[in-house]
Order: C-alpha cells, then sequence, then structure tokens
C-alpha cells in the first residue's frame, strides 16, 4: 500500500487531505448567498424610495421629566448633557441630594435638541407642592 492509498482509506487522512478544498468550497458558496442577504434591505429601500438606516437624530433630545423625581430624571439624560437644577421654592437653596428633590419644569421643552446647551430644572423638596407659575429658563431666573 503507498502514502497516497492509505491517505484515501485512512479517514483521518482523507479528512486532512480534502479538508482546506472542503472550507474553500463552502467559503465561495456562502459568501455570495450572505451578501445578497446584506444588500436585499438596502435594495428593496432603494426601489421604495427611502434609506436603509434612518437619520440619526444630531444629539440629544430633552426629554419630558416634570413631575419625576429629580434622581430618576437626571437618569433621563444623556451623559453628554449638562443639567442644572434651579429652586423654584423661592429660596434659591442648592441640591446637595437629588432623591429629596422633585421637578416642577424644565427648560427647554420635551423634544428640543440639547446638542451644545444645557437642560435647566425648576426643582422643589419632595414633601412641597411646586408653585403655580415657574420658569427655569436661566435668562427669565435672575441668580444671585
Amino acid at each position: 500500500m503507498t502514502a497516497k492509498d492509505t491517505a484515501t482509506t485512512d479517514t483521518k487522512g482523507l479528512f486532512r487531505a480534502f479538508a482546506p478544498r472542503r472550507i474553500a468550497v463552502a467559503v465561495v458558496a456562502i459568501l455570495p448567498a450572505a451578501l445578497l442577504t446584506l444588500a436585499a434591505p438596502a435594495a428593496q429601500a432603494a426601489a421604495a424610495g427611502t434609506t436603509a438606516d434612518p437619520v440619526p437624530a444630531a444629539g440629544p433630545l430633552m426629554p419630558d421629566v416634570t413631575g419625576r423625581n429629580l434622581l430618576g430624571a437626571l437618569g433621563a439624560f444623556d451623559g453628554r448633557t449638562r443639567v442644572d437644577t434651579r429652586d423654584v421654592g423661592g429660596e434659591q437653596r442648592r441640591v446637595l441630594w437629588p432623591a429629596n428633590w422633585k421637578v416642577c419644569s424644565q427648560y427647554p421643552k420635551p423634544g428640543t435638541d440639547l446638542t451644545g446647551r444645557t437642560a435647566t430644572l425648576g426643582v422643589v423638596k419632595n414633601a412641597e407642592t411646586c408653585p403655580a407659575a415657574t420658569d427655569p429658563d436661566p435668562d427669565a431666573v435672575a441668580v444671585p
């Protein structure tokens, strides 16, 4: 028996002899199918006159946090957004523990793009009621 006959009759030798060809054939057969599968949504979207990927928003948007606990409200913001708080209860206190405060108002309005802007929240202590008219707009509130 020659080495060639051993390679064709021995299962380990057979696997070693034909394994590279099998892998190459599998890659050649699967790769075009995978590319067609990936290209199909883009082709369908192009035929429909739309793009496959929606255009992302320019930046983080202002969430609606009015009435929420300040700690939970702060968690709703994107990590890139600066958030300032203003005591709208009239005492101009500083927030040291956000869990003890609630949001009465916000500026800018919900849905506004916050790229390069600061979100301002008008807050009071949890036990207090929100004033009837609060405006946390930093331009409208006099800072001492």
